[in-house]
């Protein structure tokens, strides 16, 4: 995973590959990785449209026992090339159940946290942005951004996570690059072969394969139903 992350990255870096920012806080708190939004920025409408009506998926992706591909979604904010999300504490946390929150909670179980199997991917935050049709009837992938869950720090308290000061090291920022078109060199074709060998046995490969075939291309998903 992360060669894959590293061609993210690298696609970011240019300014002509990557459409925006999203910062954010996260942290673990005993068994749950809680991620924060804090704001995006610079969100680039796409090709012959003029605004922006975007979402994002929040997932933690592991090979922990349970429902280990866990996504959470915002609401739909139309019309909007910037967002600022810190606007709330931790008094206003409803947990994980709620909605239109912008603090999101994944469980992951002790075993996947600390994975360093060489035959395992380890547990990673994917955040994926979406701008959505005028009519709302469909979205469409724009970009990803990528952190491993090892580099998430611990905390023992709930109103750490929404601390500003940065000086604990909670606070990120990442760009959303176009999903890596894995498979188109040299390089790129040993970290796509090696995610697909792993796929029938690492829920986390098999995860990131589905969404790299079905964002790889920004292909339209149906959002009524």
């Amino acid at each position: 995973m992360a060669g894959v992350v590293s061609a993210v990255n690298d696609n970011a870096v240019d300014q002509e590959g990557n459409f925006g920012d999203v910062r954010f806080a996260t942290a673990r708190l005993d068994e749950n990785v809680l991620v924060a939004l804090k704001s995006v920025h610079g969100l680039k409408p796409r090709p012959g449209k003029d605004e922006v009506n975007f979402s994002l998926d929040i997932s933690v992706i592991s090979n922990g026992t349970g429902n280990c591909c866990e996504t959470r979604s915002t609401e739909v904010f139309k019309k909007q090339a910037f967002k600022l999300f810190d606007l709330q504490g931790d008094e206003d946390y409803a947990g994980p159940d709620s909605h239109n929150q912008d603090t999101f909670q994944f469980c992951l179980d002790e075993a996947a946290f600390g994975r360093r199997n060489a035959h395992k991917l380890a547990p990673f935050i994917q955040i994926c942005l979406f701008d959505h049709s005028v009519t709302m009837s469909n979205k469409i992938f724009r970009g990803v951004a990528f952190m491993s869950c090892q580099e998430v720090p611990p905390i023992t308290r709930l109103d750490q996570l929404f601390a500003n000061d940065g000086s604990q090291g909670l606070l990120h920022k990442l760009k959303f690059s176009p999903m890596p078109k894995l498979g188109n060199d040299e390089e790129n074709d040993i970290f796509w072969k090696e995610l697909k060998s792993r796929s029938s046995h690492d829920s986390a490969a098999k995860h990131f394969v589905r969404d790299h075939n079905a964002y790889a291309n920004e292909s339209r998903i149906p959002t009524l139903f």
